[in-house]
């Protein structure tokens, strides 16, 4: 049957809770509290703030309704509180309110703005004691900024309604007398005379409250109707006093009797909004945007038995996963079954096929129920169990788990829905806390097309009929010392038919590798796939031999669950990809760690993370591929107090980066935890190694990651770029987006999944001749990217779009995780063609292997489009000059360019996530900069006009946009190379033993249309270590009038090192001498110097100062760490202490320079080398010198001088490119012998 989605269903999120419960000798309480972030007191009065709690004991019941927890008959509930200035705590009973819920009533003292509140809870069952925080709850606290005036002016308002409602049979016309409605749908009549209920009609949405006059078993009578409704009008119940909280805050009221509720002067940012009664279940709203006045929460009845209060069960994974594109349209239980995985046991009684539905959905709001149709049975799976199906034992993984299956394959490239109904329970009857309306939960999925009748011609033709590829593998091809005891990943761009990866995935032991004399002998191994994505091919062999050479091989009969093969059809037993590794001598035990954050650049000096956005991607670096079936929502817990947070958790394997990403804004100025659980049950690598969360090289122990958020976003998202191809478009975004499903009535309407939100057009000429049919399209958005693509867009004539054609995407209404929505923008890109996009139209942040050149061809590493075996003429080189983690430097940037580049286009470089470009400047002391492509016809630099520096820089989206100022001609194939200054890079190395990192680049044109792509070639950051080369630097002169360098002045201190590239630091002098310090240094080799001559104001004895030139340390001095041999090492603290002394220059020989000409107004070096150093010194910029002018160079050994003028270089360890063009002549050195100087 097909009916029309209601629309006004609104999204009911049951929070999902973390929950101790706490063991304290022998009894068992749950808490559930989150701390308070927005709380508003006053200047000179007494304030009453309300902290609201949840708990349940085990040995204990509450106390009445209505009663305060004070009497050792029931749970005792205390809250402790301090104010600015008190000597202690003060402590409050709180009363209880049903449903496990208890409200403290503590009083906040007047005082300044921004005070600080402090305060804890106590829960006493008779016998154990319990208090959140769990430790130091005295000394540390929970604290709240007090403000003396409102958050802000935004409202909050809706209804509270039953989740059952009844339909009308009669068509009633508007009168204002009595009117009797004959309604069906329950067996039974819920209404009762005095309520208030909302009758509305699902096709206009009309709607209006009345109050119930009287019943009978099939209908009701009103006091009055305003509107005329249809039969099937809908009649829903409104309940009054109910309890509305808004988590983390003061603000709490009750529902009207008509079931109303309304909050004002709110802050401008998401809350989540909590509402209980008793004789219901708890419901809520998460993440909703401050400004919402038309909300709608569904309760359903049922009553909280109280004892032990407990998390209800989630879902902590789901195959295919949510809003998974391509899945596989064969569930049967011998392929590809819809799985979803619970966090505790379920009860089997409550799944039946009126609480169990699969659905067939499109984005316009039909839905056709396929339950029955579509042949579908479901069996329970318990924990570490199994089940039978006809004599067949079957067990999906130890967790407890719905098996959803059926022998009809389902529809290809349509959209589904399971929907599990708030009646699935677990055993002691707590429904799902899902993301379903009115409770449970909902998997929507897109199947794969059905391309099983596909013309060999089509093959390789775009779109659809594109092959996979092989993405990368785990360990790397060309890996040695692999452990014996090792699982392999195989990384596929789509995802796979399981049984054509066991019959096309072979591993090869191969003696005398690379010789004439070569032989490879199969080794027999296990090939499964991830039950989420399908994309990740686990390899097990069934044993690996050490110190051996071996050989994977993937053949051209494998396909995708489409079932287009990666090859050729013709040729199945083609190689399509290979790669070798070597074993070491043993297995692998090291477990894995985690190398670094992208919250570090959050980092006090103190360690602590503060201000991280409220809408963070939180990633989190390991220093080994995980074994994926480890990583879910058991395992990567964000938690606020004892609030756990709902989220994407994903792990990337070409890049071992973990990322949580929350479903909605965080809380503003609040504390969160967010955990990685080890031990047996917990995150694992690929050997079976447990997680080692504290770094000490024992496995078994967890990772804690403690940051506090920063203010609320007001900021509107902007798109970044549009790529289109002959079948999808990709946005960019410059922020996480509001990707919420249709099922979400709150948030739907701005969704970048709501198809409403986008106009396209396309035509030859401007790109708005035509418009795109949207009908077919399936839109997909990738949270980690922040990227929506849009697929199967057609002509009106149902056909691909044209190639070389413009695309028009205009975007509207769409908004962020916070609600904040995006201006209306209209995108323009060429459109491609997918046979040669592959698909791949989005940023590209790292991945091993790209697609082969042409669909069914042989792959080799890739990096985005481009072979790197032609990136030595034409390099894409995105390199920094310092490559340690953490650390801000310089970046070189050479772009080979195959278009026409004209004034005002723009070069957009995009950043992995945890790179910070907030401080990105064209690098000052750079040749490069004036000249991108140097000695190339015209001149091409950076446009003063645009930002003064000519770089816009998007911090969230780590995008860096540089406008071009070109003059003269360029040609249409050139080279270009240029400096960025400021670029921090990740937190988290990525070293030689991975893929790296890449960039996305785009040159856009003056209307921002993307004409060309590229990725760089991947660049390694190293891992800092813990040494710290440190000394002072003081000044000596011979000068008796000498009296030290004045306080202020600075100086540059160079370390350089192979490892890591070169290092500055600029000191300042204080007393007479100055300090540096190199921090977070590995073991190795480094460099210590500064620059040959320095130029400083100086004290003079008697008052005064003077200018003077100071010999720097011309000769860079090697330096070891560790070192234990020298005395000026210390291994405690991991610091070889190095000072310096800078001598007055004058007390060498005084060479006098006479220089004459035009210099164009150009700084100059006047330098002299010799076999005992090398002299500097940088004077003007000098104009038209037509009279000899002195300068003064002293020369400080005895020796022979080269002594000569040239363009002045730029100052620091190194620089890029070539010198500067100058437009005069240097002459000739001249040569000067020293002698006579102390030796």
């Amino acid at each position: 049957m097909i009916s029309k989605k209601l629309f006004f269903l609104s999204f009911l999120l049951f929070f999902v809770f973390f929950l101790f419960p706490l063991r304290v000798f022998g009894g068992e309480i749950g808490v559930l509290h989150q701390p308070l972030f927005e709380v508003k007191g006053d200047t000179s009065a007494t304030t009453t703030l309300s902290i609201f709690l949840r708990a349940g004991a085990e040995e204990i019941q509450n106390a009445p309704v209505g009663e305060y927890a004070s009497s050792s008959d029931y749970l005792i509930v205390k809250a402790y509180y301090k104010n600015p200035g008190d000597s202690g705590f003060s402590f409050s009973f709180c009363k209880y309110l049903g449903v496990g819920y208890h409200r403290c009533d503590v009083s906040v003292a007047p005082g300044e703005d921004g005070r600080s509140f402090q305060y804890y809870l106590e829960l006493t069952d008779g016998t154990s004691t319990i208090h959140l925080p769990e430790t130091n709850w005295e000394s540390t606290p929970f604290e709240v900024l007090v403000k003396n005036s409102d958050p802000g002016s935004s409202s909050l308002a809706g209804e509270i309604l039953s989740d059952w409602f009844y339909q009308t049979t009669n068509f009633e016309a508007a009168t204002t007398s009595q009117v009797t409605i004959e309604i069906q749908g329950l067996n039974e009549m819920k209404f009762n005379v005095g309520d208030y209920a909302l009758i509305e009609d699902p096709q206009t949405l009309t709607n209006e409250t009345v109050q119930i006059m009287a019943t009978s078993s099939d209908s009701i009578t009103v006091s009055s109707l305003s509107h005329s409704y249809p039969t099937s009008s809908l009649v829903y119940k409104k309940i009054a006093g109910t309890w509305v909280y808004l988590q983390g805050t003061d603000r709490f009221s009750t529902s009207s009797l008509t079931g109303t509720f309304q909050f004002n002067n709110l802050g401008d940012h998401p809350y989540d909004i909590e509402v209980f009664k008793e004789g219901y279940l708890v419901a809520g709203l998460g993440g909703i945007p401050a400004g919402k006045t038309d909300l709608r929460i569904f309760l359903t009845k049922g009553q909280w038995q109280g004892g032990l209060l407990t998390v209800p069960p989630f879902v902590t994974w789901t195959a295919p996963m949510d809003g998974m594109m391509s899945a596989p349209r064969d569930i049967s239980l011998d392929a590809f079954p819809i799985l979803i995985s619970f966090s505790r046991e379920m009860a089997t009684s409550t799944f039946t096929t009126s609480s169990i539905l699969l659905k067939k959905f499109n984005p316009e709001g039909l839905t056709e129920d396929v339950t029955t149709s579509s042949g579908m049975q479901f069996v329970y799976q318990p924990q570490n169990s199994s089940f039978v199906i006809d004599g067949i034992s079957y067990s999906f993984g130890p967790e407890p788990k719905l098996v959803v299956y059926s022998e009809t394959p389902l529809d290809g490239d349509s959209v589904y829905l399971l929907e599990l109904t708030q009646a699935v329970t677990d055993s002691s009857g707590n429904p799902i806390d899902g993301n379903r309306p009115g409770g449970g939960y909902v998997l929507m999925f897109t199947t794969a097309a059905d391309l099983s009748g596909m013309a060999p011609d089509q093959y390789g033709e775009g779109g659809n009929f594109m092959p996979p590829f092989v993405k990368g593998i785990v360990p790397p091809a060309g890996s040695f010392s692999v452990g014996t005891n090792y699982k392999f990943l195989m990384i596929f761009s789509e995802p796979m038919d399981a049984n054509s990866l066991s019959e096309n995935i072979k591993l090869f032991k191969v003696d005398n590798p690379f010789s004439s004399t070569e032989t490879e002998t199969e080794v027999p191994i296990s090939v499964s796939l991830d039950s989420t994505t399908k994309e990740n091919a686990i390899i097990t062999p069934q044993s690996l031999s050490s110190n051996t050479h071996y050989r994977f091989k993937v053949f051209g009969g494998a396909r995708s669950v489409s079932g287009i093969t990666i090859g050729p059809p013709e040729n199945p037993s083609m190689v399509v990809f290979s790669g070798d590794f070597d074993t070491g001598s043993e297995a692998d035990l090291m477990p894995p760690r985690i190398v670094g954050t992208n919250l570090d650049n959050y980092a006090t000096t103190s360690g602590t993370l503060v201000n991280v956005p409220v809408a963070p991607i939180i990633e989190i670096g390991f220093d080994k591929t995980l074994d994926l079936t480890t990583v879910n929502a058991n395992t990567v817990v964000l938690k606020s107090g004892s609030t756990q947070i709902n989220g994407t958790v994903e792990f990337d394997p070409t890049i071992n980066n973990l990322r949580f990403i929350p479903s909605s804004a965080l809380s503003p100025n609040l504390d969160y935890t967010l955990t990685l659980l080890s031990g047996e049950n917990g995150i694992k690598d690929l050997a079976g190694n447990q997680l080692d969360g504290n770094g000490d090289g024992t496995e078994g122990d967890n990772y804690t990651l403690v940051f506090t958020t920063g203010n609320a976003d007001t900021q509107a998202p902007t798109p970044i770029f549009a790529n289109a191809d002959n079948f999808s478009v990709a946005i960019a975004f410059s922020e996480p987006m509001n990707a919420a499903k249709s099922t979400d009535a709150t948030k739907w309407s701005t969704s970048v999944l709501n198809p409403n939100n986008y106009q396209i057009k396309f035509g030859p000429s401007t790109g708005e001749e035509n418009t795109a049919s949207l009908a077919g399209a399936i839109f997909e958005y990738e949270p980690g990217m922040m990227t929506v693509k849009i697929k199967g867009i057609q002509t009106s004539q149902s056909e691909m779009l044209p190639v070389g054609n413009l695309l028009q995407v205009q975007v509207s209404q769409v908004s962020d995780l916070s609600g904040n929505s995006l201006t209306t923008t209209t995108l323009t890109a060429t459109i491609q063609d997918s046979k040669e996009t592959f698909g791949i139209l989005g940023p590209v942040m790292g991945g091993m292997m790209g697609p082969p050149p042409e669909a069914g061809g042989a792959m080799g590493p890739m990096i985005g489009m481009h072979d790197p075996s032609l990136m030595g003429m034409e390099p894409v080189g995105v390199f920094p000059m310092n490559a340690m983690a953490g650390k801000e430097t310089v970046y070189f940037v050479d772009l080979p360019i195959n278009i026409q580049i004209a004034d005002g286009y723009s070069i957009v470089l995009t950043f992995p996530s945890g790179f910070d470009v907030t401080n990105v400047i064209p690098d000052p002391y750079s040749p490069a900069n004036s000249d991108f492509n140097h000695e190339g016809p015209g001149t091409i630099t950076f446009d003063t006009s645009f930002n003064s520096d000519g770089i816009a820089v998007d911090p969230v989206a780590r995008s860096v946009t540089i406008k071009l100022d070109v003059t003269g001609s360029p040609p249409p194939s050139d080279f270009y190379h240029f400096d960025l200054k400021g670029v921090k890079n990740s937190t988290i190395p990525k070293d030689f033993g991975t893929s790296g990192y890449t960039v996305d680049i785009k040159i856009k044109d003056t209307q921002g249309i993307v004409l060309d792509s590229m990725v760089s070639m991947p660049f390694f950051i190293t891992e800092p270590g813990n040494y710290i080369i440190s000394g002072t630097i003081s000044a000596t002169s011979t000068d008796s009038n000498f009296n030290g360098v004045q306080d202020g002045q600075t100086m540059k201190v160079f370390l350089g090192s192979p490892m890591t590239g070169p290092i500055e630091t600029t000191i300042t002098f204080n007393g007479g001498s100055a300090s540096y310090s190199f921090t977070n240094l590995g073991q190795g080799e480094y460099f210590l110097f500064t620059k040959p001559l320095l130029t400083l104001t100086t004290l003079v004895s008697g008052g005064g100062t003077t200018t003077k030139d100071f010999t720097g340390a011309m000769i860079p001095e090697p330096i070891r760490i560790p070192d234990p041999d020298n005395p000026s090492y210390n291994d405690s603290s991991k610091t070889l202490t190095k000072n310096l002394t800078i001598s007055d220059a004058s007390s060498g020989a005084k060479l006098e320079v006479y220089l004459k000409g035009n210099f164009a107004n150009s700084k100059v070096d006047i330098f002299a080398g010799s076999n005992s150093g090398f002299v500097v010194k940088t004077v003007g910029p000098l104009g038209n010198l037509t009279d000899w002018q002195k300068f003064d160079l002293y020369l400080p050994q005895n020796d022979i001088w080269h002594v000569g003028i040239g363009p002045a270089l730029p100052e620091g360890p190194m620089f890029q490119g070539p010198p500067p063009t100058v437009d005069w002549m240097p002459p000739s050195d001249i040569e000067v012998e020293v002698s006579g100087l102390p030796d």
